[in-house]
């Protein structure tokens, strides 16, 4: 992962964990990029599906249960066409796919979902 993709990960990681509704909502995190081609083979090995997005969140929503994944990318980050086909396949499976480029866009995916929020950042 570039330096800016990893630090606007760790800024999404703090605002969640300050802003989210834990109990109502519970989210995570698998920053697979990185480690090199042994790495890789072992994640792929393990199940990681290529181009699966960064953030996964959820929480139940009257009588059905939310799940909103979200791709961090840099100001000048783009797609890989590996991601472009998962986010298809998750929105096909009914969840919903955000390409975020800063915690803003983060917060504002939530709050246009009515996502459980208990603080939010001032723009």
């Amino acid at each position: 992962m570039r330096r800016p993709e990893q630090i606007l990960h760790q800024q999404v990681a703090a605002y969640l964990r300050v802003a989210l509704v834990s109990g109502p909502a519970v989210w995570t995190t698998f920053p697979a990029g990185g480690g090199g081609r042994v790495r890789g083979a072992q994640l792929r090995a393990s199940g990681l599906r290529a181009g699966w997005p960064d953030i996964q969140i959820m929480w139940k929503e009257r009588s059905r249960t939310a799940f909103v994944a979200i791709e961090l990318k840099s100001k000048v980050g783009r797609l890989s066409p590996e991601q472009r086909e998962c986010h298809d396949a998750i929105r096909l499976a009914g969840g919903l796919v955000y390409v975020c480029r800063s915690v803003l866009d983060v917060q504002a995916a939530l709050v246009a979902l009515n996502a459980p929020l208990r603080a939010r950042v001032a723009a």
